[in-house]
């Protein structure tokens, strides 16, 4: 048994531990998740409509990337474009290449060499897997519990919008690692997401929601670090289609943040040093009867002493008969 975050050479690592790919250097957010593949991963090509996809989510959830965003719709709007967040869709992707190779000599100060990479996109060969662990959770895709008792495909994403933060369930269906170039990487999770009309909440705060409506979107991706694990467990009493969200919980303790305030106000402070320590006595064994002056001695082994005094006594008493008796066989035998 050892102590979490107490390092020693006898330490093995947790089961659910995630590999750091940081950098002394800052990185931006997209390259720096903390993750751990565990498996042999299957390589294959993206088709130019999944290429597009996971390349746009990407640049969506980096924080470098926003600023490019509003000059592009800004830049669209100046130049009398009618749909401007469609446009934007469609081609902000390139238009930030350009951007980056043109301000590359320009506005050295707003770029870095990720940003560079990053505007350039992934690799088309991408490598498939069935198992990750990230957030201290493992997660496994839909094929890979198939007759399992086990269940670590549930996902949900918390996501802001105007309204306010709203949660999108759904089921993990492949784990995708994108290659960048200088060796980035970029985790995504492939879902099948569940309807969001379809979720309810009763008067305990439990939610549920129905996983045979499924909700057909353009985005299936999301950033393996936004996601979290949750549990879908039958409703008894509304029917086997909808399934009670059950969110899986992490304990993660920081022991170097830890802060423990022992000071006090209720009393003065006292100041110790090794003048005002008392020394330590020595330690003198002291024997004291507690015992009467009058009071008489046990006398219960004085009695155990007598009575084998007596027995002694007797003993001796019968081998002297014994001796007499042999001496007067012998006499008689001789006669």
């Amino acid at each position: 048994m050892y102590l979490n975050d107490i390092k020693t050479q006898f330490n093995k690592a947790e089961r659910n531990y995630e590999r750091h790919r940081g950098r002394s250097r800052e990185r931006l957010s997209v390259f720096s998740e903390n993750s751990r593949l565990v498996g042999k991963g299957v390589y294959d090509y993206l088709d130019e409509k999944s290429w597009k996809q996971v390349h746009s989510y990407v640049l969506k959830n980096c924080d470098k990337v926003l600023t490019f965003m509003s000059e592009h719709k800004e830049e669209l709007k100046q130049n009398g474009c009618r749909n401007v967040e469609k446009n934007h869709e469609e081609f902000f992707a390139k238009w930030l290449e350009r951007r980056i190779e043109v301000a590359s000599s320009e506005e050295t100060s707003l770029l870095t060499e990720d940003l560079l990479h990053l505007a350039y996109g992934p690799d088309k060969r991408v490598t498939h897997y069935e198992v990750c662990i990230v957030n201290g959770l493992r997660f496994h895709t839909k094929q890979r519990e198939m007759n399992k008792k086990t269940q670590n495909s549930g996902v949900v994403v918390k996501v802001e919008e105007e309204s306010g933060f709203r949660d999108y369930y759904g089921v993990l269906t492949d784990i995708i690692q994108l290659d960048y170039l200088r060796n980035h990487h970029v985790l995504l999770f492939k879902c099948d997401w569940f309807e969001g009309k379809s979720v309810q909440k009763d008067k305990y705060s439990y939610t549920s929601i129905n996983t045979s409506k499924p909700w057909k979107n353009n985005e299936p991706y999301v950033l393996a670090s936004q996601a979290q694990q949750v549990f879908y467990v039958n409703d008894i009493k509304l029917g086997n289609d909808l399934k009670i969200v059950i969110e899986a919980q992490v304990e993660m303790q920081d022991f170097t943040s830890d802060h423990i305030d022992l000071h006090r106000n209720d009393i003065p402070p006292i100041t110790i040093n090794s003048n005002g320590v008392i020394p330590e006595e020595e330690h003198v064994d002291i024997f004291v009867d507690i015992r009467d002056e009058d009071e008489d001695e046990d006398c219960t082994l004085a009695e155990y002493d007598e009575e084998d005094e007596e027995e002694n006594a007797n003993e001796e008493d019968d081998e002297e008969n014994a001796d007499d008796s042999e001496d007067d066989c012998s006499s008689y035998s001789t006669t």
